[in-house]
């Protein structure tokens, strides 16, 4: 009979062939052996990444049978590619993979072990974030994992990279990445399963190796796709946790819109114009986004509450 699967690791992949090599090495030496499958979503690469992926598994022909391969009919996103690896998923927990990172040997062991121990709904560890300038640790400062209302903005909190996460979870609450949003896709889909349960554990190690790139430049282009999608899904959740729990969540809602048109303040492509006139209902709560330091804070609301012409004239001032 056949052994019942109990993580599902997704690994969607487009264009990476210098790393996906490292990537599928790390999580073919997991030290669960058994009852874990590797789901690999080619997102219609150009490169070598299908090659660099397949000669990386043929060193672990003991793994053949828990990995599965699945190809995209051309380059469909970040978002459908997820979608396509978790409908395939059939362990009782599933959790993603970057396919440029790495993971500690133990991690998904240890994890599952905490999650059959306590109960959870999810399990939570920390980054070892890898950069040109060396490693360092990211984790959590609290053992538990706060409320929706309260949790910062950022990768630690809202990537579904660093936790498993129940799968019937996803499934019974009719749960889909957003179709289309690429960016802040794990947070469209984490925030509504914190919405959804409370049990959470945290373990405190770093077993998740994220790369940080350093000094990449952004384009315009790339600048404008990142807060289109951005305000789409800060729209996407405001509809969602709304409908579905009414005004619980407006705390967190506030905060995510007024995260999401940030971009439109920064130098080079600022519009103070069409800043105020995006979700323009979160300006009256600038001075209670404590996760946003308090000099910045005085700034949104100063420009918040100065006509946009003498905006206009600071800035050119100060050029």
């Amino acid at each position: 009979m056949q052994e019942r699967i109990k993580i599902s690791v997704i690994v969607p992949f487009f264009n990476v062939e210098k790393f996906i090599g490292k990537c599928a090495g790390s999580l073919m030496r997991q030290t669960l052996r058994d009852s874990i499958e590797y789901l690999f979503v080619d997102d219609g690469s150009t490169d070598n990444s299908a090659a660099e992926l397949e000669r990386a598994l043929s060193g672990f022909p003991e793994r053949k049978a828990q990995i599965r391969m699945l190809s995209n009919d051309g380059n469909r996103g970040t978002a459908f590619s997820r979608e396509r690896g978790l409908q395939d998923a059939q362990g009782e927990f599933v959790v993603f993979c970057d396919a440029d990172d790495r993971v500690e040997p133990q991690m998904y062991a240890e994890m599952l072990a905490e999650a059959e121990r306590t109960g959870a709904d999810i399990v939570c560890c920390g980054f070892i974030v890898e950069s040109a300038s060396g490693s360092s640790i990211k984790g959590f400062k609290s053992p538990t994992f706060p409320p929706l209302n309260e949790a910062p903005l950022d990768t630690l909190h809202f990537s579904m990279c660093n936790k498993i996460v129940r799968r019937a979870l996803i499934t019974q609450n009719g749960l889909h990445f957003f179709p289309g949003i690429d960016c802040w896709e794990d947070l469209g889909m984490m925030a509504r399963i914190l919405a959804v349960t409370d049990k959470i554990s945290i373990i405190d190690k770093a077993y998740y190796r994220y790369r940080r790139v350093a000094g990449e430049s952004i384009t315009t282009s790339r600048m404008e796709r990142v807060l289109a999608d951005h305000l789409l899904m800060a729209d996407a959740l405001s509809d969602w946790l709304h409908g579905k729990f009414g005004n619980r969540y407006d705390k967190f809602v506030n905060y995510l819109k007024f995260t999401a048109k940030i971009k439109l303040m920064r130098r080079g492509t600022r519009n103070v114009k069409r800043w105020k006139a995006t979700f323009p209902e979160t300006n009256r709560h600038i001075m209670s986004y404590k996760n946003i330091p308090l000099y910045y804070r005085l700034a949104f609301w100063s420009a918040a509450h100065t006509p946009t012409f003498l905006l206009k004239c600071a800035d050119r001032l100060l050029r």
